[in-house]
């Protein structure tokens, strides 16, 4: 968590918004070393030496670097170690900056991004800046505008940029320009990992919640560069978040947004509010943005996106049931409803949400139908909608909230209470059932059966699980199987439709056909010879003479 209040010196973002590449600058002498301050003398820890490596650059392409170089003596004998910060911009009007202001860290031994060479009483560092391609001003003076140093001794020095303009360390860089400050747009709540949207976070006194937005950015040309939010909560409280945004060539990141184009992004952060976090109703209060020249834009008293924090203080939920649980399910030809019911305590003006989060392992039907719930005494209801797929739907995120907006959460969604609750599908169902079967056609002479292909029609009896396979025998007058199918069938609201291909020249005479179906639940019924009778009478195929 980082507060995002704005700060005359800024920390900087490794790297630089464009690509490194080769280097464009353009050739001259290098800058001035300059003389020490005399305000240094007096301190063991001295800047003796600040200049670039060159005066000039031209960084309209994005790939322009130029080296800085310093030296730092220590007069401590004792002093093994040096180390500090300075600040990189470009001085603008009323003390403010008309480029990006980069903090870069160095020290003599551990630094990262500086190479640091010799003593603590004498070091040397050189850091290659990549220069920016926009800025607010062109040409463009970038300056060391704060220096700090220390050692391991506790000596210290600090340098604003009245005491460095001596050194004349200058760098004039050509850039684009960009006076524009970016916008935004589309700022909302979003589904957490689980899919929950709505806008309640739980909290306790050993750990916290947390949800997540989304918004638009807009900067053109220099495009999006930092970002940040506060959320304003009860009496007075804050929350601040940084919110990273990454650029390479050819793709953007903002916060856990992937982008292809820098001054066209979304953005997406997830907000922690912490353990013990005021409870009540938290909004976004300021978005600040800040594109690749520096321009920054604050959006304040936005009161957008409200989300409420509890800890189920107020209103309370127990005797979590479902009726029916199991429930019997297995028709493919219907949706079934299971009322799901709590009962509810501490509610001030009734109950006017309640919300369920749902989770079926098989991409099944279990969803609530209706928030609005059914009062009976103390005990509150609200339908779920199942289908035959239905085999385990387990109940992941409770919201109960009342007619005053206290809300009470469970489950693993929300990081809540667990009720651990599920609705089962009943686990013995009926094998399937033919109200009917005919083959088209029935008849046929025996000088049409050199090749012969039968269309079967099975109309199944309402209320079982959904028939998903079939096997068919065609048998001769003598008994013997001659033709037949298996496989898997579509059971298309109770009608399964097969087709059988007899291959060669029959006989005159019946030939019996014998029938199997499966259903869901892995159970099956057979009809025809040596099996159930066929209702309607018996599936024969009967060849006449001719």
């Amino acid at each position: 968590m980082v507060n995002c209040r704005q700060t005359k010196y800024r920390r900087a973002i490794s790297g630089v918004v464009a690509a490194v590449a080769a280097m464009a600058v353009t050739a001259g002498p290098a800058a001035w070393a300059g003389t020490v301050s005399a305000a240094q003398t007096a301190a063991p820890l001295r800047l003796a030496a600040l200049a670039w490596s060159a005066a000039k650059v031209n960084a309209t392409s994005g790939t322009a670097r130029a080296k800085l170089t310093w030296r730092v003596t220590d007069a401590a004998p004792g002093a093994r170690n040096v180390a500090g910060k300075l600040v990189l911009g470009v001085p603008g009007k009323s003390g403010k900056f008309a480029s990006l202001v980069f903090t870069v860290s160095f020290a003599l031994h551990g630094g990262r991004g500086v190479n640091g060479s010799g003593t603590a009483q004498n070091s040397r560092y050189r850091y290659t800046f990549h220069v920016p391609q926009f800025a607010q001003v062109s040409p463009a003076k970038w300056q060391v505008i704060r220096f700090t140093a220390h050692d391991d001794l506790r000596d210290s020095l600090t340098l604003p940029a009245a005491q460095l303009s001596g050194f004349h360390a200058s760098l004039v860089a050509t850039e684009l320009v960009d006076r524009s400050a970016p916008s935004y747009g589309d700022l909302a709540l979003v589904p957490n990992n689980a899919g929950v949207s709505t806008p309640y976070v739980y909290v306790t006194g050993h750990h916290g919640g947390s949800a997540s937005y989304t918004f638009s950015a807009y900067d053109s040309p220099a495009g999006l560069y930092r970002a940040s939010m506060r959320l304003a909560g009860p009496h007075g409280r804050t929350i601040s978040v940084r919110i990273p945004v990454n650029r390479a060539l050819g793709q953007a990141q903002c916060g856990f947004m992937p982008n292809n184009d820098p001054t066209n992004m979304q953005c997406g952060i997830r907000v922690t509010f912490p353990a013990r976090t005021p409870l009540g109703r938290w909004v976004v209060s300021a978005l600040t943005l800040t594109d690749a020249a520096g321009n920054t834009a604050t959006f304040r008293r936005l009161n957008a996106v409200p989300v409420t924090v509890t800890s189920n203080q107020v209103v309370r939920a127990s005797s979590f049931s479902a009726d029916p649980n199991p429930v019997d399910n297995w028709s493919a030809q219907q949706s079934y409803t299971i009322q799901f019911s709590m009962k509810v305590s501490g509610e001030r003006r009734g109950v006017r949400r309640i919300y369920l989060d749902t989770f079926t392992p098989n991409g099944a039907t279990c969803t609530q139908t209706q928030t609005k719930p059914v009062v009976k005494g103390d005990t509150f209801t609200v339908p779920i909608q199942v289908n035959w797929m239905m085999e385990v739907c387990q109940v992941t995120g409770i919201a109960v909230v009342d007619g005053m907006g206290d809300v009470s959460l469970y489950g693993p969604d929300y990081g809540a209470p667990d009720p651990h609750f599920m609705i089962r599908q009943v686990p013995n169902a009926s094998a399937p059932r033919a109200a009917s079967a005919s083959i088209s056609p029935a008849s046929v002479s025996s000088s049409q059966t050199g090749f012969l292909q039968l269309t079967m029609t099975i109309n199944l009896t309402p209320g079982y699980a959904p028939v998903d396979g079939i096997s068919v025998t065609v048998y001769d007058p003598q008994g013997n199987a001659i033709s037949g199918i298996i496989g898997g069938a579509f059971d298309d609201q109770g009608v399964v439709t097969e087709y059988v291909t007899i291959n060669g020249t029959l006989q005159p005479g019946t030939y019996p056909i014998a029938f199997s179906i499966n259903n869901a639940a892995q159970m099956s019924t057979a009809y025809g010879p040596g099996a159930n009778p066929v209702p309607g009478g018996p599936l024969t195929l009967t060849v006449t003479a001719g």
